[in-house]
């Protein structure tokens, strides 16, 4: 999760800078995944705000890639989410885990933890 809430490609896109608002939505889900035991387990409070923020990308997913204005309408409001739930979480998924230092050229890691966006065929 705190590779995701670091990942520069996610960051960019989070900035306006971004080709693929469906890769970067995808990123921000597998984040969510990872995040969302870690909320689970530590943090009762910040699980509903963790289910809250899935829901909304799961509806971002949702749009047919033809609603390209209203994924650049509704992407920064989702992101800007996303980014305030890992900013309360960072400090429990610190007490589980050090922010991962991953090369780029390590295919062995899924790109998000690699400082990429998320793929078509998935993370």
């Amino acid at each position: 999760a705190l590779a995701v809430a670091d990942n520069a490609a996610l960051l960019a896109c989070d900035l306006g800078d971004c080709r693929d608002l469906k890769a970067a939505m995808k990123t921000w889900l597998y984040g969510i995944s990872h995040l969302r035991p870690v909320a689970q387990a530590s943090s009762p409070g910040l699980i509903g705000f963790v289910e809250q923020i899935a829901a909304d990308s799961e509806g971002f997913m949702g749009l047919p890639d033809s609603a390209m204005q209203e994924m650049k309408e509704f992407y920064p409001i989702g992101a800007e989410n996303n980014r305030q739930v890992f900013r309360a979480a960072r400090e429990a998924l610190l007490r589980i885990a050090q922010p991962l230092r991953a090369s780029p050229f390590d295919l062995s890691l899924p790109p998000a933890l690699r400082g990429q966006l998320c793929g078509a065929n998935g993370c």
